[in-house]
């Protein structure tokens, strides 16, 4: 596969992961899509994601550092299909990479699968970061590919409220 190929099947991987959407979303023959056209706050009964119980202030903030964190990894990717792989490493470093502060976050929901989830994304945006600095196209995508399916996984576990 060619690499602006792969980037842009990450990015829009990216982007169907973190609206909350899951492969049984799809429509696929016969296959019902019924989330996808559910409103807001509309359960699904088939959804068996824990629940990270918040107050509404922090739900909302919380939903704006995930809107965050993807227009993060699609500025990477973007630099890194322009050959910017400095810009890209920088990108992700600074604004995804672990910090006192991004721990401190993740520990604010009560639940410690999700702390641990969340600072391990953040731990491997640095080492992606790292990567990607090394000008290896290749090695950058393999990173960022498993640096999204950190973010697959913990949208996969757990919803807001």
């Amino acid at each position: 596969m060619n690499i602006k190929r792969y980037l842009t099947t990450a990015a829009l991987a990216c982007v169907f992961f973190t609206t909350g959407a899951t492969a049984q979303d799809m429509p696929m023959g016969d296959h019902k899509h019924h989330h996808m056209m559910d409103g807001p706050g509309m359960a699904r009964p088939d959804d068996r994601r824990v629940t990270l119980k918040t107050p509404a202030m922090m739900r909302e903030h919380l939903k704006q550092n995930m809107r965050e964190h993807l227009k993060t990894v699609n500025e990477t990717l973007i630099k890194l299909g322009a050959g910017d792989f400095s810009g890209a490493s920088a990108v992700l470093h600074e604004r995804l990479g672990v910090t006192e502060e991004m721990k401190r976050m993740c520990g604010m929901f009560g639940d410690e699968t999700y702390r641990k989830m969340g600072i391990a994304l953040h731990e491997d945006a640095d080492e992606t970061a790292k990567v990607i600095a090394t000008g290896d196209m290749k090695k950058s995508v393999v990173a960022v590919g498993t640096l999204l399916n950190r973010c697959v996984a913990c949208h996969e576990m757990f919803k807001v409220e």
